[in-house]
């Protein structure tokens, strides 16, 4: 008889092997951010509807309607969320520890992309 096995350590073996997927599928599209303990990025958008997938750690989403925030939506291992396109949002860790999450978008972000590679 099979058995379906879903515990937390399952899940998470299955979100690695799904982002495996995504990343051999296509590398461009694919990309981690690392938060260290207290980090938080700036307040940004992006041209294209990105979807979130929290690896490991907790983290926080600050969603922003011009310099007002409206939304915090925290998010923990295996959990995911989908911003919309032009939605200014901030990445926050609030933590002691890292957290890792991986963003996935559909369109051409290359100025966006070009823009962090000289930032690092």
């Amino acid at each position: 008889m099979l058995e379906i096995v879903t515990t937390e350590e399952d899940k998470f073996c299955l979100l690695r092997t799904i982002l495996l997927f995504l990343l051999l599928k296509n590398l461009s599209q694919f990309n981690l951010l690392l938060l260290n303990p207290k980090q938080k990025l700036a307040k940004h958008n992006r041209p294209v509807e990105e979807w979130l997938v929290q690896i490991e750690g907790l983290s926080v989403v600050v969603l922003y309607e011009e310099n007002t925030i409206v939304d915090e939506i925290w998010l923990t291992r295996g959990e995911s969320l989908r911003i919309p396109k032009n939605q200014y949002h901030q990445h926050t860790n609030h933590e002691d520890t890292e957290c890792l999450t991986s963003w996935h978008f559909d369109g051409d972000i290359t100025e966006v992309i070009q823009g962090l590679r000289a930032l690092a």
